[in-house]
């Protein structure tokens, strides 16, 4: 029987009996008639307020009775997620007739549940004391020692509340966790079915029993016994777990066809179809079916999610999609709260790369809610944009720590631990999400790197694999195939999939990476990458292969080769951001500013717009185009750039000038902060401050400019500016003897 059908049956055998035995008004019985009437409906705050007004109304003597009412108020706090409540009402009830047993059980399973295994214990006796055959109540009590880990004594217990009521679920399954953990599988097996043969309408042991043959790869006997959850109780959750296995076998269609009829038996609820469609990353079919909802009712989350859904990296017409959210987001704008208006805003902005509405959006949503898990997140993901990797963390820690089954986190977290090498905190991060969302085609790539990364070649194979199932189009996935078969030295195997990979986007930067890896494992004179370039070349020429020539000439030190074929790639596709790239670095590598600053903004103008208009501003400012410099430089700092160089330059230049000196301080500070430790900011700064004729506040910057200087052995050349400005600042502040100390260095 379910806990709650058996609480039902309990309350109404003892309101019953209450009503046989009092001698209390009429509109006492009334009370209780409708206590059990609103608990019947699913309707716990009714109940509640029908008890409480039943429990004023009772005689001082009838201890009995006040004990069953504080009983049943409990259990609709529980319902109400009010546990600290529930359980003084559970005491209370203990207190007033220590033969209510049902109190004690209820004491205990939350005594269990906040880890007070040995009070729990002492409630449980005492309810077997009365009663030794309870079966409940051994049944709890051996999770109370199992949860001790105390395992022959729980074995004990489960076997013998097992034995006396093989039906209850929640032991069934107690038990044949157990057993798995003794690797006593056999046995655990057993008890699941058993379980779930004496109690058909039970669908939880079979969910287990599903889960139990997946462990033991018994992919047929896992679909039977979820087929059975489904059978025993057609419910959303055993329908979910269904769909999720058929996603990971790999049945899509199925997982979908499963998912539609779980969708047409909760009209008003939002589609889990449309939530499957966009983490397997098709995220313009999911807009497709939020929209579809959004025309037969207009709700919040629906409104989120299509919004959502538009800006997802996976939308196949980014900048079209972008307006339509934005347009969506106005339309429904006075429906939304301050802090779901905030998030989507701040979602838009980071889709356009505008890092600092991103992130002022997302700082209103937590100051709004500093406790919503999305405002969190979303502000990481801006602080983390703007190289801010720190506070990043930092939010989605918080995050993390108020939800740990927020998903978008928990991916975050899981790529920001694979940056910094730390694989298995990795691992921990993104394995919960590809076991609750098998088909997430995120979860899939980021867990198949950081198997890579780990050197688990075959299990690395088996989740790209894996993923390409999910979706057979994408170039990362079979780049991330072709390095785990690197790492099986399947070098054959590894090049057809890097093919592959740029068949599908021939500027795909990780597959050019990967095939640049495969060639380098052979011996390349200049005459075979020669030979490379020609065949690369003859019709139907392919620009990702004389791209890759152009990058092994480079490899090498052939710098006019790789300039001619990487310019060749750029003449075979215009708009190649790969070969641009690759020429602006090595125009860097030969200091050519100019040309760095001419194919910057190919090179980077949709992945790093700010570096690329760092490098133009440069470029205009090394040529004393001051005009074009500032219009660059303003632009970085707009979109977010994160060295603090930007802003160092254009704070630089309007100190030079003489011009917007409160708009340079403000520039000049932001910089301080990004990069704390730079001398030459500091130097920037204080000459803003001697600008602004403030020159106490100018000295104490050039000192911290002077110091990191001399502690980070700067060449005495640069550091004489430095010490010409804080001689000024001395001057200023009424400290000649300080700026002849500064004067006197210079000299020497």
């Amino acid at each position: 029987m379910h806990s709650s059908a058996r609480s039902a049956a309990v309350a109404s055998l003892l309101l019953f009996s209450i009503l046989l035995v009092t001698g209390c008004s009429g509109s006492f019985s009334q009370d209780l008639l409708r206590a059990q009437e609103a608990e019947r409906q699913g309707d716990p705050a009714g109940a509640l307020r029908a008890y409480e007004r039943a429990l004023t109304k009772i005689r001082p003597r009838d201890q009995r009775v006040a004990s069953t009412i504080r009983l049943r108020i409990g259990i609709c706090q529980l319902r109400l997620a009010q546990p600290n409540e529930a359980f003084l009402n559970f005491q209370n009830a203990v207190l007033l007739d220590p033969q209510n047993l049902e109190a004690h059980r209820r004491m205990a399973e939350l005594l269990l549940m906040g880890g007070a295994t040995q009070k729990a214990a002492d409630e449980l006796h005492a309810i077997l004391k009365k009663d030794p055959n309870d079966a409940g109540a051994i049944g709890t009590l051996g999770t109370a020692y199992a949860t001790a880990g105390n395992v022959p004594a729980a074995l004990q217990l489960l076997q013998r509340s097992f034995a006396l009521n093989p039906a209850d679920a929640q032991i069934a399954i107690t038990l044949a966790e157990l057993y798995n953990r003794e690797n006593h599988v056999e046995d655990a097996r057993k008890v699941l079915v058993q379980s779930g043969t004496r109690n058909p309408g039970e669908g939880d042991t079979w969910l287990a029993l599903g889960r139990l043959e997946e462990q033991e790869g018994q992919p047929a006997a896992a679909e039977s016994a979820y087929r059975s959850a489904v059978k025993a109780d057609d419910s959303v959750r055993n329908n979910l777990r269904l769909a999720q296995f058929l996603q990971r076998a790999a049945r899509l269609s199925e997982a979908e066809a499963i998912l539609q009829r779980v969708d047409a038996k909760q009209p008003d609820s939002p589609p889990l179809l449309a939530d499957f469609l966009l983490v397997s990353g098709r995220a313009t079919a999911a807009a497709a079916v939020y929209a579809s909802s959004l025309h037969q009712r207009v709700e919040d989350a629906l409104v989120t999610r299509s919004i959502e859904a538009r800006v997802a990296p996976s939308s196949e017409d980014p900048d079209r999609d972008v307006r339509a959210a934005r347009q969506l987001l106005i339309q429904h704008l006075d429906q939304l709260d301050t802090g779901t208006r905030s998030i989507l805003q701040a979602e838009i902005a980071l889709r356009e790369n505008d890092l600092p509405a991103a992130e002022a959006h997302a700082r209103a949503a937590v100051a709004h809610d500093p406790t919503s898990v999305p405002a969190l997140f979303v502000l990481g993901a801006a602080l983390k944009y703007e190289g801010r990797k720190a506070e990043a963390k930092s939010a989605w820690q918080s995050a993390l720590q108020a939800d740990s089954t927020y998903v978008p986190t928990r991916l975050a977290l899981a790529a920001e631990s694979m940056e910094e090498g730390q694989w298995v905190t990795a691992e921990e991060h993104i394995t919960p999400v590809v076991r609750e969302e098998p088909a997430n085609l995120q979860a899939l790539v980021l867990y198949a790197r950081v198997l890579e990364g780990q050197k688990r070649w075959e299990a690395a194979e088996s989740i790209a694999r894996r993923a390409l199932q999910v979706d057979p189009n994408d170039p990362v996935i079979h780049t991330v195939l072709g390095n785990a078969l690197i790492g099986k030295k399947q070098f054959a195997a590894a090049l057809a999939s890097y093919q592959r990979a740029l068949g599908i986007d021939s500027q795909s930067i990780p597959a050019l990476n990967g095939l640049l890896a495969l060639y380098r494992k052979g011996t390349l004179t200049r005459a075979s990458i020669v030979k490379m370039e020609t065949v690369a070349a003859e019709p139907p020429a392919s620009a990702a292969l004389v791209e890759v020539a152009g990058r092994l000439y480079a490899d090498r030190g052939f710098v006019p080769d790789a300039e001619r074929a990487l310019r060749k790639a750029l003449e075979l596709e215009p708009h190649r951001a790969s070969a641009a790239l690759a020429l602006m670095q090595l125009s860097l590598q030969q200091r050519d500013s100019a040309a760095a600053a001419e194919f910057a903004p190919l090179a980077l103008g949709r992945t790093q717009p700010a570096l690329a208009q760092l490098i133009q501003g440069r470029e205009a400012e090394l040529r004393a185009d001051r005009t074009r410099a500032i219009r660059h430089y303003e632009s970085a700092v707009r979109l977010g750039e994160s060295t603090g160089a930007a802003a160092n330059n254009l704070a630089w230049i309007y100190a030079q000038q003489g011009v917007q000196l409160d708009r340079a301080l403000e520039l000049a500070r932001r910089a301080s902060e990004l990069d704390p430790k730079n001398p030459a900011i500091w130097d920037t700064l204080g000459a803003v401050l001697l600008r602004r004729r403030d020159y106490t506040a100018a000295a104490e910057a050039l000192t911290s400019a002077r110091s990191l200087s001399e502690a980070a052995k700067v060449p005495i050349a640069s550091r004489r500016q430095i010490y010409k400005h804080l001689a000024e600042a001395y001057i200023g502040a009424g400290l000649p003897e300080r700026a002849d100390e500064m004067n006197r260095r210079l000299r020497e």
